[in-house]
Order: C-alpha cells, then sequence, then structure tokens
C-alpha cells in the first residue's frame, strides 16, 4: 500500500510517498508544495489546498498520514496554529471525499514511530530516517513528513486510523 505522509504547512508543506506492503517500507519520493508567502493566510490555504488535491490525484495513495494541528487559542505554540488546523481538515476532507483512509496523528505519536520521545531535533530525525531509509530527503518538511508517513503506516487499517484516535 501507499502511504502519502504530510507536514502541512501554509507556506510550504512537506510530502513523502512511503510504500508499505510486505515486511519492509519503502520510501519511494519526497517533495514540498510552495505557497505564494506575499499572499494572505486564507489565500495560502488555498493554494496549499488546491496543490495537495492535485499530489493526490497524481500518487494516488491507499492512505494519507497528515500531522494534526489544534488550535488552543492563546496557549497554541504556533501562532498559525489556527490556519494550520484548517488546512489538515481540508487535507483530510480532500482525500475522504476520494475513498482514502485517513490517518491524522500528533507530533508525538510520529516521533514514537521512529522510536523517538521527548524533544526530538531536525537533525536526530533526519539521523533515524537515514538509518532506516538509507537516505534522507534534502528539507526538513520533507523529513516530517517522512515520520508521519512511518507513523501512518503503523496505524493505517487499525482501528487507530479513525479521527478520534489521534495520539493514543
Amino acid at each position: 500500500m501507499l502511504i502519502l505522509g504530510i507536514d502541512p504547512g501554509l507556506n510550504t508543506t512537506g510530502w513523502s510517498l512511503l510504500s508499505a506492503g510486505g515486511p519492509r517500507r519503502q520510501l519511494l519520493e519526497t517533495g514540498t508544495l510552495q505557497a505564494n508567502t506575499k499572499r494572505p493566510w486564507f489565500e495560502r490555504l488555498d493554494e496549499q489546498s488546491a496543490a495537495f488535491l492535485q499530489l493526490l490525484s497524481h500518487k494516488q495513495p491507499g492512505a494519507v498520514a497528515c500531522e494534526n494541528y489544534v488550535y488552543q487559542g492563546p496557549r497554541s505554540h504556533n501562532p498559525n496554529a489556527l490556519w494550520l488546523a484548517r488546512l489538515v481538515g481540508r487535507i483530510e476532507s480532500m482525500a475522504r471525499m476520494r475513498g482514502t483512509e485517513v490517518i491524522v496523528l500528533d507530533k508525538q505519536a510520529c516521533n514514537r514511530a521512529l522510536g523517538l520521545t521527548g524533544k526530538v531535533s531536525a537533525a536526530r530525525i533526519r539521523q533515524m530516517i537515514t538509518a532506516m531509509f538509507r537516505r534522507c530527503p534534502e528539507t526538513d518538511h520533507e523529513c516530517d513528513a517522512v515520520l508521519v508517513a512511518v507513523g501512518g503506516a503503523q496505524r493505517v487499517g487499525s482501528v487507530f486510523s479513525r479521527r478520534e484516535a489521534v495520539g493514543s
């Protein structure tokens, strides 16, 4: 099964395509979707949504794994969390409308997929991805998308792929 891993961003969204069939996972390709940073947030949201839909149509994965963002008002760690949460909702909706399984994971669940716990640096994620696949993507966004895809591959087809089980 092909798993499309998504690290959502309003400026740059990282993606990865992972083959999860059989006992061994294979990293097939990675990339980024770029938005025009001079545009307002709502236009970037539309741009990233359209680019994701095109990617989904082109790659035709069996499942989409996406990192979750939850808007928590003033407590949100990321000032763009509201817009990112909206982007995740759009990604989830577009994939489900195409009949694609969706796995939405929080950052800690993604890290645990590589055996990482606590606060994890980008360098550590790169090291683990390189050890697993013998190569590492160029950008941090792509690396995070691989991390999400690996987490999704562990949960695809399970009860954890339901939205209610995020982070459990």
